[in-house]
């Protein structure tokens, strides 16, 4: 028998074994059965046999239903530098991948089932999925002192917002850099404020991008008209930790001292803050290089803090 043939007969033995357990479902059924799943269900959906791992790659992750907890991803002690630690919120299980494409790399931002990854070393940028390991190259840029993005880099509409690093000789200009979907550079804007600091956290919401700096004040910039305004924070005093959320179209001003088990939170209500003492259904979570708020199952009015992807510090916190 010659390699071809024996290629070619473990092939079909394969596709056999396969199908003997693979459950015959009609097409149009199993987007249906995505639709319903859970992230772990999700995985394990994928690798039952070709045309359910098929059937995902019309699917793809970031599609899975919005009301599920994200899963956190965060490194220990013992973690090697391609090794992660996933968190499943609901069963509070943890699960250890392998990521070798985090090698050498610097992660700055998370969201949507993709990490945003600087590779200054190969002057490369690009999102990666580490689940389906999809890789989506951007135009290079490495000096930022915020960046997020506004949805899936695999959406058509998606945009890449990004601020410089704020320079004491001129803290009431703004360098606003925008990469969208299908460009081959960044557009970068001059503008100016009343005077910030570096920027920590920024978010996208209803056609703006919500930017805080570590004094707590607040810019917004509109992706319609490229307008930018300034906006004072709520009254906070001695915190140590500031965090902006953004939850069901509302923007939420999350802040945390070290020394207390307890998080304050505000809403933006027009261009007013609004002191929150109750979080309801949803549940926070908050970390370096990501936050999130989802709808609490099991678990409600919890804020959930994780240093997303390289930190360590897992612990849940109930709004003050």
């Amino acid at each position: 028998m010659t390699k071809r043939k024996k290629f070619e007969w473990r092939r079909s033995k394969t596709i056999e074994a396969e199908q003997s357990y693979c459950v015959e479902l009609p097409q149009d059924i199993l987007p249906l059965i995505l639709h319903h799943i859970s992230f772990l269900g999700y995985l394990s959906f994928r690798g039952v046999c070709r045309s359910w791992r098929l059937a995902c790659l019309q699917f793809p992750v970031e599609s899975l239903p919005t009301n599920q907890p994200p899963w956190l991803m965060f490194s220990n002690e013992t973690s090697s530098e391609t090794t992660r630690m996933l968190l499943d919120p609901l069963s509070k299980k943890i699960y250890s991948i392998e990521i070798p494409e985090l090698c050498g790399v610097r992660c700055l931002a998370a969201g949507h089932g993709w990490l945003l990854l600087l590779s200054v070393r190969h002057s490369s940028l690009f999102f990666f999925n580490p689940f389906t390991k999809a890789r989506i190259d951007v135009p290079f840029m490495d000096c930022f002192s915020v960046v997020t993005f506004s949805g899936p880099p695999s959406s058509p509409g998606c945009i890449i917002f990004g601020i410089g690093h704020v320079h004491h000789s001129s803290p009431n200009v703004v360098d606003i850099r925008i990469c969208r979907r299908g460009d081959d550079k960044w557009t970068t804007k001059i503008l100016f404020t009343s005077g910030f600091c570096n920027f920590t956290h920024a978010v996208f919401c209803g056609g703006f991008f919500y930017c805080l700096d570590c004094m707590g004040k607040m810019g917004i910039f509109s992706v319609v008209d490229d307008a930018w305004s300034d906006l004072d924070g709520p009254q906070v005093n001695d915190f140590d930790t500031l965090y902006l959320v953004e939850s069901g179209g509302q923007i939420m001003y999350c802040f945390k001292k070290a020394s207390k088990s307890s998080v304050g939170v505000f809403c933006l209500d027009g261009y007013s803050w609004v002191k929150v003492n109750h979080i309801q259904d949803r549940t926070l979570y908050l970390g370096r290089m990501s936050v999130s708020a989802h709808a609490a199952k099991g678990t409600k009015n919890v804020i959930a803090g994780v240093q997303t992807l390289y930190g360590s510090n897992l612990g849940g916190f109930r709004p003050q």
